[in-house]
């Protein structure tokens, strides 16, 4: 992770240079669980965490430590896998090994980036690990869930299906991994010393004395408020609740817990790259719903057969709350929060209610009518008045032109006035150059020479205007957006329908009131072309009567 100097003393790598690296290295075929997790782990720090600006040496957390205090199965025969704390500076430091440097937001930018990209592609994939431990439970080429891949093209085996999406090959989540991380981050120093774990075997007795000694815990350099953090923590609580209820007769499937679960781990961890405080509080107000959902779920099912179909029916209809959510967010939301909420559509899409998928068939149905003529007219001649219509800077350049013009004016009638025999003063080209050139403000008070002057003339004062958009270009970009919420909604109820037709009595309605929507839509999209090409015809109609009647007076002349 060290950056090294070229001859002319240049760097050749950079903080985007490793956090490419370290993305291609995540989202590898084969690399295994320990590793991807140690990925994401440097590039969680280097994105929202900060060590003490006092300290300027190398920092390194110890993955066989975090493991140990959340749980997690790590090697104990092989070495210790050390997480560096890397700053958000523009470069590295040779003596200290962390970056450091001064664009601290751009740089960070970069991290965040990089960190939600790949976390985000972990859960819409069956991580490398856990398909090779499927494929050893499942050897048999039958499986319709598994296929393996061929072995020669050095491939990892695949595994199709959406039970793995987003785990660990314990079963544990990628997203809940980092949480943990996010507390252990917070709760425990890091290490100092430049290279290995504490205590490590290869250390000499001087070096382990001097990586003993902890530095103060890292600070995120996003500060949530009291309530958010409340908020997390009892997001935290419930879900592990959830994702450890046991396997029995009624109770939710582990693949059901997982995507119930990812969602609002998700939103939590989302509080961090709220830009404004506008959006995280529409990610808040999401949590809340789902964090009631979670508190509301019975905490275990009764034995009895009755008490245990009323707890079940209960069950059902306050999951049923998980796929609306999980549709708003699948629709507006991208990135991590738009992979779980598919998750949860996909998982919990027998709790679906009927009103949830008779909104998301009108919501598609309710496709707006291509503008007529009429509108295009009107559309085009904002356009012109729009393109007529002078900006700020081109009316002040106007302004300030028209002032010198006058200014000119009067200079030239009152030198004329005043004396008309005046000689004139001629300069050569030395002369020329320094009255253009020298700069007379130590002088006489002026503020530069005459080229500056004449340069910033027209400059000073005026701000450049953003473009702005007419309302022919505003109703087409506002189209655009709408028809991508369609695409999502119809990739909702694809993904229902594929799952759940035998399921759902109102299944056949959405599917006929599909049906009815693409033959208007076909409808639409032919009338237009039949429009289109009937204005092609009559204008080539037009031309061949031309061409006719012109043939026919040159045969008669």
């Amino acid at each position: 992770m060290e950056s090294t100097d070229g001859a002319d003393g240049s760097r050749k790598n950079g903080p985007k240079v490793y956090a490419e690296q370290l993305f291609q290295l995540a989202t590898h075929t084969r690399a295994p669980d320990e590793v991807i997790l140690v990925v994401l782990c440097v590039l969680f720090i280097a994105a929202y965490f900060a060590p003490d600006k006092s300290n300027d040496t190398c920092m390194r957390h110890s993955f066989r430590a975090f493991g140990s205090a959340a749980g997690l199965p790590v090697a104990t025969d092989v070495e210790d896998l050390p997480v560096p704390v890397l700053t958000s500076g523009a470069g590295a430091n040779q003596t200290t090994g962390h970056l450091v440097g001064s664009r601290d937001l751009d740089v960070r930018a970069g991290w965040k980036k990089k960190l939600w990209t790949a976390i985000a592609a972990l859960m819409k994939r069956t991580a490398p690990e856990m398909s090779e431990k499927v494929m050893v439970a499942n050897p048999g080429p039958g499986d319709s869930e598994t296929a393996k891949a061929n072995p020669s093209a050095g491939s990892a085996p695949v595994v199709r299906s959406f039970a793995f999406h987003g785990c660990l090959s314990d079963g544990t989540l990628w997203v809940m991994r980092m949480h943990e991380w996010w507390d252990y981050v917070l709760e425990h120093a890091p290490f100092l010393g430049a290279v290995g774990p504490p205590m490590s075997p290869r250390l000499s007795p001087k070096r382990k004395k001097k990586t003993e000694v902890a530095a103060s815990p890292l600070q995120c350099v996003v500060a949530l408020s009291e309530d958010d953090a409340a908020l997390r923590q009892r997001c935290l609580e419930l879900c592990r609740a959830v994702l450890a209820e046991p396997e029995s007769e009624g109770a939710m499937t582990s693949r059901q817990r997982n995507a119930l679960c990812s969602l609002p781990l998700s939103l939590s961890l989302m509080l961090l790259d709220s830009e404004d405080e506008q959006e995280r509080e529409a990610i808040r107000a999401q949590l809340q719903d789902a964090v009631a959902v979670l508190e509301k779920l019975p905490s275990s099912m009764p034995e009895g057969s009755k008490q245990r179909a009323k707890a079940q029916r209960r069950r059902s209809e306050i999951l049923a709350e998980v796929p609306r959510i999980a549709a708003e967010l699948f629709v507006e939301a991208s990135g991590l929060i738009k992979e779980a909420a598919l998750a949860a559509w996909r998982e919990l899409g027998e709790f679906t209610s009927d009103e949830t998928l008779t909104s998301l068939s009108a919501s598609v149905r309710d496709v707006e009518a291509e503008p007529d003529e009429q509108e295009d007219k009107d559309a085009e001649d904002d356009d012109e008045d729009g393109d007529a219509a002078p900006s700020a800077q081109q009316a002040a350049r106007a302004a300030a032109f028209a002032q010198a013009t006058e200014q000119v004016k009067a200079a030239q009638a009152n030198g004329k006035a005043d004396d008309e025999d005046d000689d004139d003063i001629q300069l050569d080209g030395d002369e020329l150059w320094k009255q253009l050139t020298d700069d007379p403000a130590d002088g006489d008070g002026a503020t530069g020479s005459l080229l500056t002057a004449f340069a910033s003339s027209g400059l000073d004062g005026v701000e450049s205007a953003p473009n702005k958009l007419s309302k022919r270009q505003q109703r087409l970009r506002g189209r655009q957006q709408d028809i991508m919420r369609k695409m999502r909604e119809i990739e909702l109820l694809e993904v229902f329908l594929v799952r759940f037709m035998d399921k759902k009595s109102v299944c056949v309605q959405v599917l006929q009131e599909m049906y009815q929507a693409s033959l208007v839509a076909g409808r639409r999209a032919g009338m237009s072309g039949d429009n289109k090409d009937t204005e092609e015809g009559s204008n080539n109609a037009g031309e061949k009567k031309k061409r006719k009647q012109g043939w026919m007076l040159h045969f008669v002349g």
